[in-house]
């Protein structure tokens, strides 16, 4: 497949970046490629050697080979793993053929279908599965039944749950858990990354490392690398284009791909500006300078991160006329539970102050949002500590925010596994909406990508795929986060 020339200068540029000396492109292009760069390439310098590399391989038909060769030679680097997924996706969706099609296409060589790779190869040693299952033994998002239904639906791996023993005591659920990760299987429905590679970025990210140590931190990157470069080596870009073209299909029968000219300048600020203007009306209403905020909200962690907590963010920067810092801190019931200022300390060691007031000492003229996660603690014990904490922060922290002028927001978003909302005093509560108002957000998004000058039949398109959802809060969210990326042109990977 030829590159536009958009295309090509995005190529070239990522080529830059990831090999930013003659040394380190002529090594990857002789190793990868078993070519010599000077062969193929000559130049002045080298944004002009790279340009030509592109070219050389267009004329001879290796394209496609190059683009993996300098995604395999530095798979961690931005630009070049963000060219090379996107290139796939738009392989998947340029080379989109019938079902009886691609069964003839596929028999020629070894098929492949997404989840059933290698089912008897593993790629954890006995020492690395016994380490994994040791790290998630003591993590805890993976505490009860609930939470680990959340962080698997989190993570679409929603496939694995007939395989696991979800109620079972957690050494044996982690234990047959790293047995199903182990394996090269791909079936979550957010990203084409291995299963395990899923999963250990969700479980080792903010906020939910908080259990983590630094050395198993390290540990589970490690993990992470070596299983993108098993991956890599042991599927041939072939297999992967075939694994893509097989998922997209199946999306296809249902809706075929957005096809623009370019990609359109459009991103979550579409989702995050919908509707909310009663509850935020409410948020509003409260802010001023020099004094402190509390609220409460409850439901699923997508929601309340990307979209009700995004609101009031952007709410605040727009009340207060200046910008803010965001907190974030999480509470499980390994904690303490009985530690009244167990708040207090969580917030002290994430932002390494001595004090809540030397937190606005060392951020003079900038407004605090404080975000509290709560996904496994006792909501008894939960209004317990919250009202302490809000009590010492009006009785000590107030007074001094009169004399600063600054205002401290703070949060609880009680994502727990009934993730409801929870009445504790002194904290407004904030309600999230049971379901889209579908007629409502088709007649919003139709404006907004109108407004973008999007074509007609692409605005039905993505309007029909929202009215699918028939207003399902989660369903819907994401459907339009899928949009968004079809729109961006850009490999979904959520």
């Amino acid at each position: 497949m030829r590159l536009s020339g958009l295309r090509c200068e995005e190529f070239r540029d990522a080529l830059l970046d990831a090999y930013p000396t003659p040394a380190r492109l002529t090594e990857m292009v002789r190793f990868k490629l078993e070519r010599n760069l000077s062969d193929v390439a000559l130049g002045d310098d080298l944004r002009e050697v790279a340009f030509r590399l592109i070219e050389s391989a267009e004329t001879g038909g290796w394209t496609e080979q190059l683009i993996v060769a300098s995604f395999e030679g530095q798979p961690n680097n931005e630009l070049i793993q963000r060219f090379y997924y996107s290139y796939i996706q738009e392989y998947a969706q340029q080379m989109y053929i019938s079902p009886v099609q691609l069964q003839g296409k596929t028999q020629q060589h070894d098929a492949f279908k997404p989840g059933d790779a290698d089912v008897g190869m593993t790629i954890l040693t006995v020492e690395e599965n016994n380490h994994l299952q040791n790290i998630l033994i003591r993590h805890n998002l993976l505490i009860d039944a609930g939470s680990r239904y959340a962080v698997l639906t989190n993570c679409g791996l929603e496939d694995l749950f007939s395989t696991l023993p979800l109620a079972s005591p957690i050494e044996k659920f982690v234990q047959v858990l790293c047995d199903q990760l182990s394996h090269m299987r791909i079936t979550s429905s957010f990203s084409i990354e291995p299963d395990l590679v899923v999963f250990l970025k969700y479980v080792s990210q903010t906020p939910h490392d908080e259990s983590i140590s630094f050395e198993d931190k390290e540990f589970l990157e490690k993990l992470v690398d070596k299983c993108k470069q098993r991956s890599l080596n042991r599927f041939s870009k072939q297999n992967a284009l075939k694994q893509l073209i097989a998922r997209e299909r199946q999306k296809q029968d249902q809706f075929p791909p957005i096809t623009t000219a370019e990609p359109i300048k459009i991103d979550k600020e579409i989702i995050v500006s919908y509707d909310l203007e009663t509850q935020m009306a409410k948020f509003r209403q409260k802010l001023n300078y020099g004094d402190a905020f509390a609220f409460a909200v409850g439901g699923h962690s997508i929601i309340l991160r990307d979209y009700i907590i995004a609101r009031m963010s952007r709410e605040l920067t727009s009340k207060m006329a200046r910008s803010h810092r965001k907190i974030e801190i999480s509470l499980y019931l390994n904690d303490d539970i009985e530690d009244l200022n167990l708040i207090e300390k969580k917030i002290l060691a994430k932002s390494q102050c001595n004090s809540l007031k030397a937190l606005f000492e060392n951020n003079p003229k900038v407004d605090i949002m404080l975000v509290i996660w709560n996904y496994t603690f006792p909501l008894g014990n939960l209004r317990t500590i919250a009202t302490f904490f809000w009590g010492k922060v009006n009785k000590y922290l107030v007074p001094f925010l009169k004399y600063q002028g600054q205002c401290f927001v703070a949060v609880l978003a009680n994502a727990d596994v009934q993730a409801k909302l929870i009445r504790i005093d002194n904290f407004v509560n904030v309600s999230i909406p049971r379901l889209f108002e579908i007629a409502d957000l088709v007649n919003w998004v139709n404006g907004r990508l109108k407004d973008q000058g999007v074509k007609d039949d692409v605005i039905e398109h993505c309007l029909n795929r929202l009215r699918d959802q028939h207003g399902h809060l989660i369903g819907t969210y994401q459907e339009m986060e899928h949009i968004i990326a079809d729109l961006q042109g850009r490999q979904r990977i959520l």
